[in-house]
């Protein structure tokens, strides 16, 4: 009963402090979150529900369960606790200065930390896009393709591979990118016998692709986690003239080959295709009572067909046309002399009312937001990071022949990253006033949760060499595990915080006060510390590609805030408020918490 009476606004407040830390994960609005929603939520309702059971039920069952017992032996926990405390209150400053220095060291070496988005699947399966120059004939599309499926199929590590003429896959994977139909574009799905075999083929395929299928893009990739994204690394260039964008796509494709780690370098700003135009003459067809729509119909009626009905067979409708012989392969020289003719007027030669243009144009322009835009991609090898790629390629683009019309902008991960961290930091500030509020309703003090607060940096001092040491990038699992570590460090100071305010309540000195919260709650933090461990360890040692990067950065974080938790904390608080009169300027030893009220 007295511990419920004891901790159960302590608990309170450490659960809100902790749904708070979520809150900015909860509200944000961008795919990222879209995607990483479900997670806050069931944070939340895990610890909401955890509390109530820790307040209601926990005592129960100790009730009915604990037997009293009385022992006259120190546990070692509680001198290990002393003697933290001794050290913190005697050398306070040194204490404080020391860990800030640790924070600085982190912070400093957070730059050697690298950065990656989302890691890729660790699914036996990768993707390859298939394609060919815009315009280019279905027939062609399906014949590379097919080239390609029986090289792979030969392989012994390759266990299944299905192939899609112009058009993507179905969504047989949560992120995968929708591409409309394109006649010169198919998509294959490789399953290999093993996850490690992977990398083998994205090398075979870029060999066959050098070999076998010049001027045709083939791309491999795995399957990544998280929202999607066309390529890791993306350069856009905006521009108006075809051939600056032209100048600046391949300027830019050669100093990618150059950077060590980049493969299947390429851009979307295709050769162009041959194309036949027909200026028509309005006042020659107006006098043989045609239209533009006249000329139209022949012209796709001879070629591709008129759609006359439809034939159902199994499920699908498939269509009946009407069309030439020859079909889309009808000469070019031949369609001048196309007879068109409208309703009760004789035929005419299609010569005599529109004239045959030839030229070079672009098959396809891309814009994005309004404006012109050439993208140029680059996928990584394995254990390359588009933070690294970046790195290198950004101090060398002012050095590039780029004409100056040409505006750069970055995409791929870098964009993906940029626009989550955008989507939390702004509803970062709901959450902090959410945390500060339920610190000062509970302590009622700037100064107390300021302190409080102040553990918060404390864990940087782990984090940064957790994921060194561990050879984690840093990304949205990464950031997401720094969410769920304040939680936990803001939790330990404020039953630490309390138990002080407690005991100076009652009379106790200010060493005094310091010595019994560290003393009676190094026990349950340092519970609390292991048991968090224990549970993260299984995904720090997983094969997993998603949950490693959480588990190092929430482990070694941990292992450093705790520590320097327990001794920081009570030096601090001692700098803080040492100038209130003291009753003692000794350490009582050794502590007996049987006769902690006799005393006080």
């Amino acid at each position: 009963m007295n511990a419920v009476k004891e901790f159960f606004i302590p608990l309170a407040g450490a659960t809100a402090t902790t749904l708070a830390a979520f809150v900015p994960m909860l509200l944000s609005q961008r795919p990222t979150a879209a995607f990483t929603r479900s997670i806050p939520i069931i944070i939340m309702l895990t610890l909401t529900v955890s509390y109530l059971f820790a307040v209601f039920v926990t005592p129960v069952l100790s009730r009915m369960n604990l037997v009293a017992s009385v022992s006259d032996r120190e546990p070692w926990i509680e001198k290990l606790g002393y003697y933290l405390v001794k050290l913190s209150l005697r050398r306070s400053r040194t204490v404080v200065i020391g860990a800030v220095v640790l924070v600085f060291i982190s912070l400093m070496l957070a730059g050697k930390v690298e950065q990656q988005f989302f890691p890729s699947s660790d699914r036996n399966q990768m993707v390859i896009d298939l394609k060919l120059d815009e315009g280019s004939h279905l027939d062609a599309t399906d014949w590379a393709s097919r080239t390609v499926e029986e090289a792979l199929i030969a392989r012994p590590d390759v266990r299944r591979v299905s192939s899609f003429m112009g058009r993507s896959a179905p969504q047989f994977y949560y992120n995968l990118n929708r591409v409309p139909f394109s006649p010169h574009y198919a998509q294959i799905i490789v399953e290999t016998r093993r996850a490690s075999d992977l990398d083998p083929i994205s090398a075979f395929v870029s060999r066959l692709a050098n070999e076998k299928l010049p001027g045709i893009e083939l791309i491999s990739r795995k399957l990544e986690q998280g929202p999607p994204v066309q390529a890791p690394v993306e350069v856009r260039l905006y521009g108006d003239d075809f051939n600056d964008l032209h100048r600046a796509a391949v300027t830019v494709a050669r100093e990618l080959e150059t950077i060590p780690g980049t493969r299947d370098i390429r851009h979307d700003l295709g050769p162009g295709a041959p194309s036949i135009r027909f200026r028509v003459d309005d006042a020659a067809t107006a006098r043989y009572g045609l239209t533009r729509s006249h000329v139209a119909n022949t012209l796709y009626g001879r070629t591709r067909g008129l759609a006359v009905g439809e034939l159902y067979g199994d499920e699908d409708p498939i269509p009946v046309v009407v069309r030439s012989s020859a079909g889309e392969r009808l000469p070019a020289e031949s369609l001048e002399t196309l007879d068109i003719q409208s309703l009760g007027q004789k035929p005419i030669p299609l010569s005599q009312v529109a004239r045959l243009e030839s030229a070079w144009s672009p098959a396809a322009i891309k814009h994005r937001n309004g404006r012109r835009i050439v993208t140029v991609s680059s996928q990584l090898n394995d254990g390359a990071t588009f933070s690294q790629m970046l790195a290198k390629l950004t101090p060398r683009m002012p050095h590039l022949d780029i004409p100056e019309t040409i505006e750069i902008a970055y995409g791929g991960d870098a964009e993906g990253s940029g626009d989550a961290n955008n989507a939390l930091m702004k509803t970062l500030p709901i959450g902090f006033l959410l945390l500060i509020g339920v610190l000062l309703a509970e302590f009622n003090s700037f100064r107390r949760v300021g302190l409080i607060l102040m553990t918060v940096p404390l864990a940087a001092a782990g984090i940064v060499p957790g994921l060194l040491f561990g050879h984690q990038p840093f990304g949205f699992m990464s950031l997401l595990g720094v969410f769920a570590l304040v939680g936990i460090v803001v939790n330990n100071a404020i039953v630490m915080m309390e138990v002080v305010e407690n005991r100076r309540n009652h009379g106790a000195t200010l060493d005094a006060a310091l010595t019994e919260a560290v003393t009676r709650r190094i026990r349950p933090i340092l519970l609390t510390t292991v048991t968090t461990i224990a549970g993260l360890l299984p995904l720090a040692l997983s094969e997993s590609t998603l949950w490693p990067p959480l588990a190092s950065a929430m482990i070694s974080g941990l292992i450093a805030s705790t520590l320097l938790t327990l001794l920081v904390l009570p030096a601090a608080y001692r700098l803080v408020f040492h100038r209130q009169p003291r009753r003692s300027r000794y350490l009582p030893w050794p502590w007996r918490f049987g006769t902690r009220d006799a005393r006080t």
